[in-house]
Formats: C-alpha cells, sequence, structure tokens
C-alpha cells in the first residue's frame, strides 16, 4: 500500500487495488451521500452523543483517547456510557477494548455492540442515569446520530498512503473530515515540527474543524499487583510485543527509556494472544513488556498467573501540546450544550 516495495508482484497487487479503489470510493460517496438527505435513517440515541473515530484503518490510538475522555467526562459530572463496536470479541464475549475500558474505568458501563442503536438502548434499560454516549470507532457508523464527531490523525500516516481502501487505508475519501466537530492529531511530538504544521494546514483545507494534537506517552508499569516508575525499565533486560494499529510507536517509546528490547514482537491488531505467543517472548529476560490493551486478552489464559511477574503492563496516557486538552473540552462542552 505505501508503495515502498518495489517487486514486481507488490506492483502488481498495487494495480489490482487501485483498480477496486475507486468502486469502494464511489459506494462510500454514495453511503454518505444518503445519510447527508436522510434518505438513509439517522436514529437519536436519547441522550447527547460524541464520537471518537478516524479516517485510516487503526493505528491512530482511539482507545487511550476514549479512556481519558470518559475521564473527563465523569470529573465535569456528566454520567457517560461507552458504546463500543466489539471488534474481535473473543469467545468470552468481550473484546480487548472493552476489557481495557472496564478495568481502567470502573462504574462506567462498557457494552459492545456492533448497532450502536441498539446498544444504547440496552445501556439506557442497565442505567437510566446515563446523560451522554460516547462512540468509540464510530466515524462511519452514521446510523447513530451524534452531536460531536471528533476525528483522530495519525500524525506519521494521516492520510493512509493517499488512497482509499483497498489501495490505501482511508476508509472514505477525505472529504468526510467536513463532518468532523474537531480534529486530534496523534503521535504529534514523532514528527518534525515542520512536517506537523504542514499537516496542520492541509487538515485546515479539508474543513473547518478546529485542530488539537497530542502524544500517547507511557506513564508507569504495572507488575502484578504493584506499579514501578519507568526509570526501571534500564535496569532490566526485556522483551516487547503487541497487537495494536501502531506497534513501531510503542516499541521507540520503550527503547527511548531502556535502550531497544531484546526483541521486539508485532502481532496483528487485536491479536488473540495464545500462551504460545507469550512464553517464548519469556525466555532469556527479567521482564515482556506489552500494553495494558494486550494485557486484557493475556490476562485470561490458562496458567498465565504463574508468569504475571515477569510480564509488564506499560500504562499508555495522554500529553496535550498546549492548552489544547482545555480547547478540545470546552468546544466538546460547547456542543453538548454546556
Amino acid at each position: 500500500m505505501s508503495g515502498r516495495d518495489g517487486a514486481t508482484a507488490a506492483a502488481l497487487l498495487r494495480g489490482v487495488a487501485a483498480c477496486a479503489e475507486p468502486l469502494y470510493a464511489g459506494l462510500m460517496r454514495l453511503r454518505n451521500g444518503l445519510y447527508n438527505r436522510r434518505i438513509l435513517p439517522v436514529h437519536d440515541l436519547g441522550r447527547p452523543t460524541i464520537s471518537v473515530g478516524n479516517l485510516t484503518t487503526g493505528g491512530t490510538g482511539k482507545t487511550p483517547v476514549v479512556c481519558w475522555l470518559a475521564g473527563r467526562l465523569m470529573e465535569l459530572s456528566y454520567r457517560p456510557a461507552i458504546l463500543l463496536r466489539g471488534y474481535r470479541t473473543t469467545l468470552s464475549g468481550i473484546s480487548d477494548e472493552q476489557a481495557f475500558l472496564r478495568s481502567r474505568l470502573p462504574g462506567i458501563t462498557v457494552l459492545a455492540n456492533p448497532n450502536r442503536v441498539d446498544g444504547a438502548k440496552k445501556s439506557l434499560r442497565d442505567d437510566p442515569q446515563t446523560n451522554v454516549f460516547l462512540l468509540d470507532d464510530a466515524m462511519q457508523h452514521r446510523r447513530a446520530a451524534r452531536n460531536v464527531d471528533v476525528v483522530l490523525i495519525n500524525a506519521i500516516e494521516p492520510f493512509g498512503y493517499g488512497h482509499v481502501f483497498p489501495r490505501g487505508l482511508l476508509r472514505e475519501p477525505l472529504a468526510g473530515l467536513r463532518r468532523a466537530s474537531a480534529i486530534l492529531i496523534t503521535h504529534a511530538g514523532e514528527i518534525p515540527a515542520v512536517a506537523l504544521e504542514t499537516l496542520k494546514q492541509k487538515l485546515a483545507a479539508l474543513g473547518s474543524a478546529p485542530i488539537f494534537a497530542c502524544d500517547h506517552v507511557l506513564g508507569e508499569f504495572a507488575v502484578g499487583k504493584e506499579v514501578r516508575p519507568l526509570t526501571d525499565l534500564p535496569n532490566v533486560r526485556y522483551a516487547a510485543a503487541c497487537g495494536i494499529g501502531n506497534p513501531q510507536s510503542f516499541f521507540a517509546a520503550l527503547a527511548k527509556l531502556g535502550g531497544p528490547p531484546v526483541v521486539a514482537k508485532a502481532f496483528d491488531d487485536h491479536h488473540d494472544f495464545s500462551l504460545a505467543d507469550i512464553k517464548p517472548l519469556l525466555n532469556d529476560v527479567d521482564a515482556l513488556v506489552v500494553t495494558e490493551k494486550d494485557w486484557a486478552k493475556i490476562s485470561r489464559l490458562p496458567d498465565i498467573d504463574s508468569w504475571s511477574n515477569k510480564i509488564w503492563r506499560a500504562k499508555l496516557g495522554l500529553k496535550f501540546w498546549g492548552d489544547d486538552e482545555a480547547k478540545l473540552l470546552g468546544e466538546i462542552q460547547r456542543r453538548l450544550g454546556k
């Protein structure tokens, strides 16, 4: 997709994908047009609604943003409920995002249902005091009405190699950014300042939404029931593994703290971990570092307790640029009518 592979086979695949791209892009334009004209129905969920989504497939860091926003809404006296698609739900009926958010946000309703309208109805039956819905990964879920559309853009690869799926990673044409209420550039510190300014200018030309920037940062490590500071990492021989959309950012952040890992293993996004994945990575190291979202699945593996003291869960948080956090929250509150 990136075009970096110049082999004949890769070029042929890009050619085939390019032939399919206009069809997919055209269907997305038609679909969006039907929703814009309300020919396809848009359903009010019964409470003010915030969508957090993205224009490309994976890698923007939605889950930490949803976690941050839910926490801030609670501090502002809202009672949010989070509605997920539930991508790659396991046999236990829980997706990795659902398990992670429930562990980080006790007391907040977190429901997984590909149909957010049905999910909202169930949420209100379970907790009628809910006064705001937070939709995870819902930019393209047009059936659900929303008051706020927060669109995340990954600074490292913002426009999906410039092509709509299957030729590139764009879920829909760039015109979709006109629907955004706010744009949040993630991983902003991982590109040069000049490139970030150029990206902001391009985004401003594509729509009228205010633009904010943040970085995903490591906060601390959870090991068993203990917490270890980031400064402990350089003192151990460690491996790293993750099944997230942007693994290289995670590995690079760890390398800055403790030097390169002995082994860095990137699994597919939402990978359903097995003991066969984990055990080889624990050989000849003092620690295996994983993300909290991956730990949500790893922790359910049989006999994992015997290994848990060697598995360090990296807690990810957000660091906004300047006063962008306050400004983004202000924009969201304004659109919610408060």
